[in-house]
């Protein structure tokens, strides 16, 4: 196996060849057997039969829940594992599948530790690629479980449509990202998990294997009810893990991204340590002038490029110039931070071609550390949807209220083109009008236009769910008599979503209107 995807390398992989109705490769897979509830109240009896598990002759696995009293449990189902037949510490791991629907399964694409060198779980760790619940389709979690006591952290990612699709993560020493269809939507540090067993970074520094089942009932989404047909199926196209290439320099990054600056494809003079900054892991350090560090990117259009360096200098001598080549396309001073671990975000513009580009990072001036890099539009596209109302309604907004329903779009007096949200009530009320929208990690901004009559006992501008705490821009109980900006600046996005909303706690009879909501990518 020598296929290589970016600076992956393809090292084991399962095509589920095979005529129909024949097991899946048994120097590949085994079977966990039994129907003890897996200590979450599950209610299937896992087979190693081929009526649970079998190539379809068409290149799918299926793994098949049947409502069925097997050995005492009222569904059988089936659990494959990869354990000692695919092992590995790191890599990328993907599975491409299509899942089954209904209250009560729980399809799920995820990976244990082989040898348990930390001790039970949780102690020795577990990586979720994938996991669904099957009252919930079209939305797929992501998780580590850790600790002792055990603490788990995660995310969702909602998926466009119930076909097939791509669940990958990327397992390295101090990171763990989550991708679906290549999207990334949630990344992990090493400073976020621990293990009772062991020392930074256990446990995910030992080898996992894959497991592949689907159940039935439990504790995740409870029991099915008279609404979920049997059989249910989940197909999996392929499997496969991947390792780094180290004779592969780093893919391309199609910008606009945020980039680490430890990724580079090539250097001159720097080393690698650990960092304080948010989100923790690496930063490129000791850099003295003459020192460089080379990135390659794809630039989708051409035009004027934000760029942002997350810094850290116990001086004022250093400078940064980014080149193409020879030509030098900005100069950034770098401010004296504090210290070698105070970090702060320093802007430059540059004027990039379309197509793939190598810029080089290279230090004119010495003494500081850097921890990331960013790239966005000149402009940044508003990344909320019907964020003037323009529709004419609350299309893609949700709402939350307590009391009495208090939001509305209409036409009275809106900040720009014909429309704009109201929050009034007659009675006393509590509203959230609110948008969650799947961004790539990095820094964002957000903001709207407001008038208010004043009087509520509690209004703001609010931000959460991106991997940190909610945060607010207080809009105040006071009167705004004129359209007024909103801001809450320099969101650090570490789990590929944020939900961007208003909060009313008012007084019946109490108004504020709202207009030109804005996410920016900075």
């Amino acid at each position: 196996m020598t296929m290589s995807t970016g600076n992956w390398r393809l090292v084991w992989s399962d095509e589920f060849e095979g005529a129909s109705g024949t097991a899946p490769d048994p120097a590949k897979w085994g079977y966990d057997i039994g129907g003890s509830g897996w200590g979450n109240n599950e209610k299937q009896y896992y087979t190693d039969s081929t009526k649970n598990a079998y190539v379809d002759g068409a290149g799918h696995l299926v793994i098949k829940a049947i409502q069925e009293n097997t050995n005492g449990m009222p569904y059988s189902s089936a659990r494959l594992v990869s354990n000692k037949k695919g092992d590995w510490t790191y890599g990328r791991f993907e599975a491409r599948a299509k899942l089954p629907a209904g209250k009560g399964l729980w399809p799920a694409i995820w990976m244990l530790p082989t040898d348990w060198e930390y001790g039970a779980w949780p102690v020795s760790g577990e990586i979720d690629i994938m996991e669904q619940r099957g009252s919930d389709p079209l939305k797929v979690h992501g998780t580590i479980h850790f600790g002792n006591p055990w603490k788990y952290i995660g995310s969702s990612y909602a998926l466009p449509d119930a076909g097939y699709h791509v669940y990958a993560v990327e397992w390295e020493p101090n990171e763990i990202r989550w991708y679906v269809d290549g999207s990334l939507y949630q990344t992990r540090k090493s400073s976020e998990w621990y293990s009772s067993g062991g020392g930074s970074p256990a446990p995910f520094n030992k080898r996992f294997h894959f497991l592949l089942n689907v159940a039935v009932g439990g504790n995740f989404d409870g029991d099915p009810d008279n609404a979920t047909v049997f059989p249910q199926t989940m197909l999996v196209d392929y499997v496969r893990a991947y390792e780094r290439d180290a004779n592969a320099a780093p893919a391309p990054v199609t910008i606009p991204a945020r980039i680490e600056a430890e990724t580079f494809s090539a250097m001159n003079g720097v080393q690698l340590e650990g960092t304080t900054d948010a989100g923790g892991g690496q930063n490129v350090g000791y850099i003295d002038a003459g020192d460089w560090m080379e990135y390659k990117l794809n630039v989708p259009a051409a035009g004027r490029y934000t760029v942002q360096y997350r810094v850290a200098s116990p001086a004022a001598t250093g400078r940064i110039q980014l080149k193409a080549g020879e030509t030098v396309l900005a100069t950034t001073a770098v401010p004296n931070t504090g210290g070698w671990q105070n970090w702060q975000t320093v802007p430059a513009e540059a004027t990039l071609g379309a197509g793939p580009i190598t810029l080089r990072v290279y230090a004119s001036g010495a003494g500081f550390n850097l921890n990331w890099i960013g790239f966005a539009t000149a402009e940044s596209p508003n990344l909320l949807k019907n964020a003037g109302f323009d529709t004419g309604d609350l299309t893609g907004w949700f709402e939350w209220h307590n009391r009495e329903l208090a939001h509305k779009v209409d036409r009275d007096q809106p900040d720009q083109g014909s429309f704009k949200l109201t929050h009034w009530a007659a009675g006393d009320y509590q509203q959230i009008t609110a948008q969650t929208v799947n961004v790539p990690n990095g820094l964002y901004k957000a903001s709207v236009r407001v008038r208010s009559g004043g009087g509520q006992r509690a209004l703001k501008l609010y931000v959460k769910n991106y991997g940190g705490a909610e945060r607010g821009a207080d809009i105040g109980t006071s009167p705004v008599t004129a359209y007024t900006t909103f801001t809450i600046d320099d969101i650090p996005v570490t789990n590929g979503q944020i939900e961007v909303g208003v909060f009313s706690d008012a007084k019946g009879g109490s108004w504020a209107a709202f207009d030109s909501f804005e996410l920016v990518s900075k």
